[in-house]
């Protein structure tokens, strides 16, 4: 346990207490932050944690990085009691096994799945938000203050975030989303997203253009320290630091599911988008996870396996896929990822980072990629029908088990970076990020007859299907739409709606 504890900036070194960092979201000079140092794991605290409980576990690794002068230990178990209360299952993750056939044939790889899922809008991004909103909320009463949260998803981060505050009369919210004209954003996503729209605290933009596009006004407000005082704004988004450590919290613990005696190091595969998964996973490593491979599996938005390959990488245009939450060619967690990879050099950090948003391209030196790859650090990309095939083998070998299409990649990284001569070698963990029930659309494209939806008693399941079901035949209500031909106003008109929303406030 640590006494001070400090969270530094991707882009100066500058840093700031825990409760400064929640309410900040990004550093103040527009980077990223990171703890400032890492309490180690030894390998005797590490089995010693086998048998916590998933809250358990939060409490302690909690306590490993806050102390308790910043944010008190005793609000931290009020915090995860109540945050997991909504859940769908008692054990709020659970650790599947998956039979996964492998292309070259012979045994299938025995794939342990983490399902992140079980949260009220069935994505992994429960797990942080629901935390997240709990820990702001009681800082903001310390603090006699209120925030606004301004977020942009291109698929499970906006109804999370919103389930998560919308009954804290201390916080407003503020979602972007791509259309579904501009993405692929499924049906059961954007009715999630929307549901709420008309609520006191809750405005939703519905954005003519991709997910880049939108994170475009929402940066520009970030960086205008003007801006981002008059509002109070407020990130749920994983840039936030409260985010990534409960990533480390999931990350160890489906470990220690598949692996109680910790003997044996873990290939991990982690689908991913912005990079947030696997910039929590290197910390995780460098604090004494113990991992043999870490693949971060991209689908066809493969701009982190190029700058893996090469030390280069020059961003494109987004392409859209079946897997829309991972539709980013921007992966804006890169900047801690190089922090992490150089030992906190943020003179060399800001510079890349500034040539990659001006220019388009990114480019290092050999040194940190060297350190990613010592770091255990790989990138499999794969496409659609890798993706749908990877699903459905999975499918056929297990009698029926059913994921997602943004799992689907965590296992086409696996059928592609595994060999049959390394399949005995486990344990193979796959982050599972979110219920297939939100994917009815992949999941009648999936090779083979339609799967029948699993799951179906699952509260949370039941409760998405019914909604689906109910706005079948009428289009989701929002707050405004921010038309293509006028994106030059997108700014003003987001400044319009938190105007207003704090009017409300």
């Amino acid at each position: 346990m640590i006494s001070t504890m400090r969270f530094v900036s991707t882009r100066t070194g500058e840093s700031l207490s825990f409760q400064d960092a929640v309410l900040s979201g990004w550093a103040p000079d527009g980077g990223m932050l990171l703890p400032e140092t890492l309490p180690p794991v030894s390998e005797s605290l590490l089995k010693s944690w086998a048998k916590l409980t998933y809250s358990e576990l939060c409490l302690e690794i909690f306590k490993l990085l806050i102390p308790d002068s910043e944010f008190p230990h005793t609000e931290f178990e009020d915090v995860f009691l109540s945050s997991f209360a909504g859940f769908g299952c008692l054990e709020v993750v659970k650790v599947k096994d998956a039979p996964l056939p492998l292309p070259g044939g012979g045994d299938p790889l025995v794939v342990h799945v983490a399902e992140l899922w079980h949260g009220p809008t069935l994505a992994f991004k429960d797990l942080g938000m629901q935390v997240l909103a709990r820990v702001l909320q009681k800082i903001l009463v310390w603090r006699q203050e209120k925030q606004i949260m301004l977020v942009g998803t291109s698929g499970d981060t906006g109804s999370a975030a919103i389930e998560a505050v919308r009954e804290i009369p201390e916080i407003g919210i503020v979602v972007l989303y791509p259309s579904r004209e501009h993405s692929n954003v499924s049906r059961s996503q954007e009715v999630q997203i929307c549901r709420r729209v008309g609520e006191r605290s809750v405005r939703v933009v519905r954005v003519q253009g991709g997910s880049d596009d939108l994170d475009v006004p929402i940066d520009e407000l970030f960086h205008d320290s003007q801006a981002r005082s008059t509002y109070n704004l407020g990130s749920l988004n994983s840039v936030n630091i409260v985010r990534m450590l409960m990533q480390l919290v999931h990350l160890f613990y489906c470990y220690l599911q598949a692996e109680p005696t910790a003997d044996r190091p873990a290939v991990l595969s982690i689908p991913t988008g912005a990079g947030g998964h696997i910039a929590a996973a290197l910390l995780a490593v460098k604090m004494g996870l113990p991992v043999r491979r870490l693949l971060a599996a991209t689908n066809e938005n493969d701009l982190l396996p190029r700058f893996l390959a090469t030390g280069c990488a020059k961003r494109g245009r987004v392409v859209g896929t079946t897997s829309p939450a991972m539709d980013v060619q921007v992966p804006y967690n890169i900047e801690r990822i190089l922090h992490i990879a150089t030992g906190g050099d943020s003179d060399r950090v800001a510079l890349w980072m500034d040539d990659f948003y001006s220019d388009g391209e990114l480019c290092v030196d050999h040194a940190t990629l060297a350190a990613l790859v010592a770091l255990k650090l790989e990138s499999v990309s794969s496409d659609c029908g890798e993706v749908s095939d990877a699903v459905a083998s999975v499918r056929a070998a297990s009698g029926g088990y059913v994921v997602d299409p943004h799992t689907g990649v965590g296992l086409a990284a696996l059928r592609q970076g595994v060999s049959a001569e390394e399949a005995t070698q486990g344990p193979f963990l796959c982050m599972a990020c979110a219920h297939p029930s939100k994917f009815p659309e992949f999941l009648g494209g999936l090779p083979g007859p339609t799967p029948s939806m699993p799951d179906t008693d699952h509260p949370c399941v039941s409760e998405l299907l019914k909604l689906v079901a109910e706005a079948v035949d009428s289009e989701p209500i929002v707050t405004a739409v921010f038309e293509a031909d006028n994106n030059q106003d997108w700014s003003k008109k987001l400044r319009d709606i938190l105007d207003e929303l704090q009017a409300c406030m």
